[in-house]
């Protein structure tokens, strides 16, 4: 995999005036809000994709797609009350679908994103933007013999970054496995070169999730269809969780076989004392929220089902007593809306909310973080008739927005 050192991006600013679409706050409830973003009136539509707080507000990572299909990424920074403080849009000669989001420590913000050319081969894109938005570096890391497309990105302890994703044979069978890209630690006005990359398989199916560091190793999350119980025409699925060395070396791998047909992982954490993974469990009569704690060294410590109809985890926060999941729940009616459940550490349910409808094939946003305040914010996307926006919202502990 090489880095091609710069590609044309084009950077579209925005006004910093009012959203479009946006919601007044009322002075009474400013502790919760739902504030909608977008950029093209109704020619496009926008995507909530990811969000990270920061000490002054929040950071939005979107998808924004023009009415011709071409697909930009789009990001936003607003204050704590949601209101916008700049806009941008970053275009490129071919289609680009956002994934992930990370903050340095310097303020510097790294997206990890798929490229898609005309031909239809993908490549993992990387930018990296200033705390204001402007474009300092962008990288486009290929690799002929494969498509790839991003997950999760992570600014690492060193200052370098950690990608994770997923690669398919670019001809038959068309394998797929899980990429891993590591690259060195970044210089003050470009993107780091590529110190290894590694592609992890333990079936013939494999999806990379996420990816987490803890000292000098790397814990990496996907889905594999190496369960066991595989015969030739019924591919099961589980999580699998992998750790990695500072050199991409294996150190440990372990499966988890859970109860049912299927489990979809979709979502890693850190933990006092080891790791929390989120996915799904997927049987004949729907799909449910499967949670499994992990000691340090990758013992199951507990593990929990939600098993409501069709209801799909997508992030999890750790909030001490329990835990906080942002998904989508498929409704009788067809209808799919923004899912929030708060549980406690053994998977009782405290409260779970729907939010409004999000678009059909959205696989709902997994930006969510917990404030110091107990207040929960997440980006989302949400169906407005026409068109579809990137929405903010922001609720009391409870999940309620008064």
């Amino acid at each position: 995999m090489k880095n091609v050192n710069t590609i044309i991006v084009i950077v579209i600013l925005l006004a910093v005036t009012g959203c479009e679409n946006e919601l007044p706050v009322n002075p009474t409830y400013q502790d919760t809000f739902i504030k909608y973003f977008g950029m093209g009136g109704d020619q496009t539509d926008e995507l909530g994709v990811d969000l990270v707080a920061t000490t002054d507000g929040f950071v939005l990572l979107g998808e924004t797609i023009s009415n011709r299909g071409k697909r930009s990424i789009y990001v936003v920074k607003t204050n704590l009350l949601g209101n916008d403080i700049w806009q941008q849009k970053y275009d490129a000669e071919f289609n680009v679908s956002p994934s992930s989001l990370a903050i340095a420590p310097d303020g510097n913000m790294i997206i990890g994103a798929t490229a898609e050319d005309s031909t239809g081969n993908k490549d993992v894109l990387m930018l990296l933007l200033d705390s204001q938005g402007n474009m300092i570096d962008s990288a486009l890391y290929k690799n002929a013999q494969y498509d790839e497309e991003v997950s999760e990105v992570i600014v690492a302890e060193d200052g370098g970054f950690a990608v994770l994703g997923t690669t398919t044979e670019v001809i038959s069978p068309k394998k797929t496995g899980i990429l891993v890209l590591r690259t060195y630690p970044q210089s003050l006005d470009t993107l780091p070169r590529t110190q290894w990359t590694r592609i992890h398989d333990g079936g013939t199916t494999n999806t990379g999730v996420g990816i987490v560091q803890s000292g000098n190793v790397f814990y990496c999350l996907a889905t594999s269809d190496s369960k066991n119980g595989q015969t030739p025409d019924r591919k099961l699925t589980n999580f699998q969780f992998f750790s990695l060395d500072m050199f991409g070396e294996p150190i440990a791998d372990n499966g988890f076989q859970g109860s049912t047909d299927n489990e979809r992982s979709s979502n890693v954490i850190k933990t006092e004392g080891g790791f929390v993974l989120l996915g799904n469990t997927l049987t004949a009569s729907g799909s449910g929220i499967y949670v499994v704690r992990l000691s340090q060294n990758m013992v199951v410590i507990n593990e929990f089902r939600l098993n409501g109809i069709n209801i799909t985890g997508n992030s999890i926060v750790d909030i001490g007593s329990g835990y906080v999941i942002l998904g989508y729940k498929e409704e009788l009616t067809g209808d799919r809306n923004i899912y929030l459940v708060n549980t406690d550490k053994f998977g009782n349910i405290v409260k779970e909310r729907t939010y409004g409808s999000i678009a059909e094939k959205d696989e709902g946003g997994k930006g969510i973080a917990v404030l110091e305040n107990g207040h929960i914010v997440f980006v989302a996307t949400v169906d407005m008739g026409s068109q579809t926006k990137m929405a903010l919202f922001k609720t009391d502990p409870a999940g309620d927005l008064y």
